[in-house]
């Protein structure tokens, strides 16, 4: 029996072949974390130390400091989800960083509410003035 040896009519073969869009499209979210990882960090770590060494403690700075240190966070684990993605998804890291990463992730709804909370101070400061100076 012969060894059949040719090649498909349209050159394609399972595996071998990406187009140069699908390149791009696997490329550029990785990059773009990548960037959003150095630029969060350095950012939110700068803020970290202003808000949490450099100013004094009012309510405006405890609450972004809070916002900082949730974003950090967040932004900490970047490396994690760039790995993965370039592995074709999947977690080479194991269970329990998994969870932990899940749940690190979950302080992406208290950087919510707290900007959330920023704004109604600031509402209350703006319409109320006295009021706030005097109960704050």
């Amino acid at each position: 029996m012969e060894t059949n040896f040719s090649t498909p009519l349209n050159e394609y073969e399972e595996g071998s072949y990406e187009s140069a869009g699908y390149t791009v499209l696997r490329i550029l979210p990785l990059v773009v974390l990548g960037v959003t990882f150095v630029l969060g960090v350095l950012g939110n770590g700068l803020v970290i130390w202003v808000a949490g060494f450099r100013m004094t403690r009012t309510v405006t700075t405890i609450c972004y400091l809070n916002l900082a240190l949730a974003d950090f966070s967040f932004t900490a684990t970047l490396p994690f989800l760039i790995v993965s993605m370039a592995m074709g998804e999947k977690w080479p890291f194991g269970w329990f960083l998994c969870k932990l990463i899940h749940m690190v992730d979950i302080n992406l709804f208290g950087s919510v509410f707290l900007i959330g909370f920023i704004a109604l101070d600031r509402c209350i400061c703006v319409l109320h003035p006295v009021w706030a100076q005097n109960h704050r």
